[in-house]
Order: C-alpha cells, then structure tokens, then sequence
C-alpha cells in the first residue's frame, strides 16, 4: 500500500513576494539590513519613484483569425524570436524621464523572486531578464559571485542552444551585468514572518477587524473630488457611484493603505484650519510656530463643512491599493503635466506630455462606495480636535496620510459634524 502524509509546506511563493514588497517600503529598524542590501545592487535604482507587482512585459500584439482578443508577445528584434507575455513580480521605477508607453507605462528594472534561482523559472522568464537588463533575481539561495556568474553563463548557454535564432543576440552572449542576484536570509524572512503573520492571516481569511480611517480635503483637493464625486458637472445632483482616490507615493501614506481592506469605512471632510494661532490656513501640529504639545493639541479648533462616509471596496484578498497603467479614466485623473501644467486630469495640453509611472505623483488608488448621501452644508463649523489632535494635523499636512481611527473615535466625529450647532 502506497504511503500517505501531510505536507509541512505552509507558505507558497507570493508570502517571498509580499515579504520583499513590504521591506523595500520598511521603515522598521528590523528590515534595514535587508532593505540596504537591495540598494547596495547596482541594477538597483537609486532613486525610486515606485514598485508595482506583476506588471505585463510584452512588445508586439499580434491578431488572430476567428480571436476577439488580441495575442500579447515579446519579439526579439535582431532574430525575429517570439515568446509569450511576461509578468515580472516587480517593476521597479526610478525617477527619470521616461515616455508613458508600451505595456509599462514608462521604463523599469523587473524583479524576479524565487525559493530557489532555477526552480520553477520558464525560459521565457529568463529571456525577458536578460533582455530587460538591470534585473534582479532575489532568492533564499546565496550563491557567490562567481557561482553567479557561472549559473548565468550555463542557462545563456542553455537559452541558446534551445533558441539557436538567438546565439548572436548581444544581450544574451554577455549576460553578466544584466541580472544580479539578492539572497532573502532566511533567519530575516522567519522573523518577518512572525511579526506580520496576524496581518498576513487576518488577510488571507478576511476575519481582521474592521479599521476606520479619516481624511482631509483642502486646497486644489476639494476641486479634485467634487470633479471625481461629479460624474456630470453640468447637473450637480449627479453622483459618481463608484468614487476613488489616489495618495502620492510619499511618507507614510504606502503603509497606510497596505492595512486598508475590503469592509473598512471612511471619513472624507472639507475642512481648515484658518485661526492665526494655528497658521491661518495651514494645516500643521504647531501653534504660534512652535512644536505643540498632545494637550494643546487637543484644544485646537478647526473648521469643517462637508463630509462623505464611505466605505472601501477591495476584490478577494487583495490589497485595497493599486496602481493603474495605460491611459484609463484613473490613470492621469490626479496629475498635472509635465509642463507644470496645473490642470488636473492631464490629457495633454499641448504644452506638456502625460507623466510616466516614473514621474507619476499620486499613482496609489483606492476604490470605495458611498454610504448615504454627501453632507454639504453651506457654513463651516467650528469644532475642537480633541484626542484626534495630532493625527487631525498630520492628515491635513503633505503627504496628506489618511489617519486611522477607533470606531469610537468615527463615529464621534460624524456625530459632531452631523450635530446641531
């Protein structure tokens, strides 16, 4: 009778991927050491605009007899060779100026990241790699560089001799310098591991608590989400019923929508801070041009009007973030052009070009649904930020970082705003 067991195996490939993701963005003293050795490599980019996950390479689309939908390939231009489409599990952007083109939406380095550099990886993956050049392979694997070097050689050889279209392809023939390779410490990774694993369970399930979030409209933002809540300007009763946003890719505000999920609510109010006390129209957690203290804090008042209640919608299991490519109805909503334009919702003004994914500013977005209706009085009301204090300034201030809140603390808020004056 043939044996029977049960695996021990408990983490499949994406945890290595979402464990990557999370320490290139950390700011925990205990990734540091990993998040510099990245940054140590050469393909990496020194200056980064920003990473998305499994972003499609491909060059040529190809139409097929008796197809709707088009066939997405890689041709490699000397010998004619052709593959299918490629998602790297990162793209990673640095700040340069690159057109918005082709699949990528502008120019990047392709992370790859694997239990083990030559287990389950296609050959068009390595081809890709090594066409792409600057490319990285992250692996619990810790190779030295010469045995590095020699593996990269022996699957060039290998790619080659399978691909003879190939053999005098510059890119493949000296493919040295065009993939490095990152070791994942194991001993960093378990600890990683055990510090998020309510998170990464509470993600999986979908059995986290719900997390309740507040933020500030000010500025040129108001004219941003009345022009995204409008779908029709012309009839102002006309709403968007799938509203969204986007944050830029600064400060804290990454990690904060990391912990945003499918179910959470959130408070969007128009609101200032114009007391001379407090800046006059700057927001900020200083009072008098001095550091306020938690207490001082609390007795700061603050002018409010509008509020919108909403509440955040994610597919699956997924992150409620997400970036767009391409040129959609979100893609550009947020930026200026690269004239300095200040129109928002670039579409090209003739003065300028849209922004690439590497100069986009605000590429972070998050889908929500509106709960009720828009609360728009016509007069500001003047409230006090009590315990939300600091958080209320940090909110209002660049980045603008949403700010989370208990439940008490929501609901307490809209009753104010909601309340009689």
């Amino acid at each position: 009778m043939a044996e029977r067991n049960i695996p021990l195996t408990v983490f499949e490939e994406r945890v290595l991927q979402r464990y990557l993701f999370f320490v290139l963005h950390s700011e925990e003293v205990a990734d540091q050491k990993a998040r510099k050795r990245m940054e140590q490599l050469e393909n990496y980019p020194s200056n980064i605009n920003l990473i998305i996950p499994e972003v499609e390479f491909y060059n040529k689309i190809e139409t097929r007899p008796g197809k709707k939908t088009p066939k997405k390939v890689i041709e490699y231009p000397k010998s004619g060779h052709k593959t299918i489409v490629y998602k790297p599990d990162f793209v990673v952007y640095p700040k340069i100026e690159a057109e918005r083109r082709g699949p990528l939406s502008g120019e990047g380095i392709f992370i790859e990241v694997k239990w083990n550099y030559f287990q389950n990886f296609d050959d068009h993956q390595w081809l890709a790699l090594f066409y792409n050049g600057n490319s990285i392979v992250a692996s619990l694997d810790e190779p030295s560089e010469s045995e590095w070097e020699e593996a990269l050689k022996k699957k060039s050889e290998e790619l080659r001799s399978t691909y003879p279209a190939l053999d005098k392809e510059e890119w493949l023939t000296k493919p040295e310098n065009n993939v490095q390779h990152y070791h994942i410490d194991s001993n960093h990774f378990k600890n990683w591991a055990v510090r998020n694993i309510g998170m990464l369970v509470n993600s999986q399930l979908k059995v986290g608590r719900k997390r309740y979030w507040l933020m500030v409209l000010s500025g040129s933002m108001l004219k941003n989400w009345d022009r995204m809540l409008r779908q029709n300007i012309a009839n102002k009763n006309t709403i968007n019923k799938k509203p969204f946003w986007a944050w830029k890719n600064e400060g804290d505000n990454l990690t904060q929508l990391m912990k945003m999920s499918d179910g959470d609510e959130i408070l969007f109010i128009d609101a200032k801070s114009p007391h001379p006390r407090y800046g006059k129209g700057r927001w900020g957690n200083n009072i008098d041009r001095k550091t306020a203290s938690d207490k001082e804090l609390e007795k700061a008042p603050y002018d409010v009007k509008s509020m919108y209640h909403l509440r955040i919608v994610s597919p699956k299991s997924r992150s409620a973030y997400h970036c767009h490519l391409g040129d959609d109805e979100y893609s550009n909503f947020f930026e200026n052009c690269t004239a300095g334009c200040e129109i928002f919702g670039c579409n090209g003004c003739g003065k300028g070009v849209k922004r690439s994914m590497n100069n986009v500013i605000w590429p972070h977005f998050v889908k929500m649904r509106l709960l009720g209706s828009p609360h728009e009085p016509s007069e500001y009301k003047t409230l006090l930020r009590g315990k939300l204090g600091r958080r209320l300034g940090e909110c209002a201030s660049s980045p603008y970082t949403p700010a989370e809140l208990t439940e008490e603390e929501f609901t307490g808020l809209m009753g104010q705003i909601l309340g009689d004056d």
